[in-house]
């Protein structure tokens, strides 16, 4: 198997090839990415079938409710009323016919007239020898430094803006999720009505946290104030809102007025609420610093540890305040 490849390289390598009219055989889909890797399905099925065709020409089954013998005679057998199938099968782990003679016999000879799709979560424990490099697609986990550029195109792919700005606060609160960007877009463009997506209007329809609340958060825990932290965090969580994105919305809000405060030293004035810019005046860059390294280490906590969320979340605003 070859070496990690980026989450994006085998997806616009994918898109490129299919918009060259290159279509292969076989396709292997792998990897932790369901969003790419579903998105990477969809592609595949509309380069090859016509609309009015998938109903009778895309065959769908699960690769651990079949037996390879019935995979192989779908693929083998002609398509109804046009001119290819698609066959896709989905597992959840490596399949075991990988490693079948019967299967690597089908893959040195494929049949003309249909594509396979192997798509498969998660990492391969094993490859066949006849699966072609070229037939083969990884999707890694999104990393979140990755996020910015899909966040922005899948905006762009419906029809709307979102500025950098935006852009950077939905990763803060959504994470490395393109299946949550996706429905978190969704939403926004409804909101924006076409315009374009700045800062607060992420922060207001993301999983509908106020503004307010997590300005009241973030000013509370830059001065200090424990029981104004309480306060506001406990309005957050009786919302619904996930610690995750608490935590998310924390973190922009410090490196906001780190920034900020980089921009004021300069003689120049910030084009934020006025809030935010006295905000930034009054709190020292150490303690802005310090409050992103705590909010960094509550986050390795909420995921890597079985405390609940809001002991880690009441933990940090202690250790913050105190």
């Amino acid at each position: 198997m070859r070496g990690k490849r980026d989450v994006q390289s085998d997806f616009l390598r994918l898109e490129g090839e299919l918009k060259r009219g290159i279509l292969h055989p076989v396709y292997l889909l792998y990897g932790q990415e369901d969003h790419l890797r579903e998105r990477a399905v969809r592609l595949i099925v509309e380069a090859t079938l016509p609309p009015e065709e998938r109903a009778l020409n895309l065959l769908s089954l699960s690769a651990e409710e079949s037996t390879l013998e019935e995979i192989l005679e779908l693929c083998s057998s002609l398509p109804l009323m046009g001119k290819g199938k698609v066959v896709l099968i989905r597992g959840r782990e490596t399949p075991p016919f990988f490693k079948s003679p019967l299967f690597l016999q089908y893959l040195q000879d494929p049949s003309p007239s249909t594509v396979l799709i192997l798509s498969v979560q998660g990492d391969l424990t094993t490859v066949s020898s006849g699966l072609k490099e070229e037939w083969r697609y990884s999707f890694p986990s999104v990393r979140e430094r990755d996020l910015l550029p899909w966040i922005q195109r899948m905006a762009s792919e419906k029809g709307i803006e979102i500025s950098r700005e935006a852009a950077q606060m939905m990763r803060e609160l959504v994470g490395a999720n393109l299946g949550s960007v996706e429905k978190e877009l969704e939403k926004l463009s409804l909101y924006v009505e076409g315009g374009r997506i700045e800062e607060e209007d992420v922060l207001e329809m993301v999983g509908a946290m106020r503004v307010p609340s997590v300005f009241e958060l973030a000013s509370s825990l830059a001065e200090r104030d424990l029981r104004g932290a309480i306060k506001a965090s406990g309005r957050l969580w009786e919302s619904g809102e996930l610690p995750s994105r608490i935590l998310g919305a924390m973190a922009w809000y410090f490196r906001k007025l780190l920034f900020l405060k980089e921009i004021l030293s300069t003689g120049k004035e910030g084009t934020e609420r006025r809030e935010m810019v006295s905000l930034a005046r009054r709190v020292p860059k150490e303690r802005l610093e310090e409050a992103l390294l705590r909010l960094y280490e509550a986050d390795l906590h909420l995921k890597s540890t079985s405390l609940p969320p809001r002991v880690i979340l009441e933990r940090l605003i202690v250790s913050l305040c105190g």
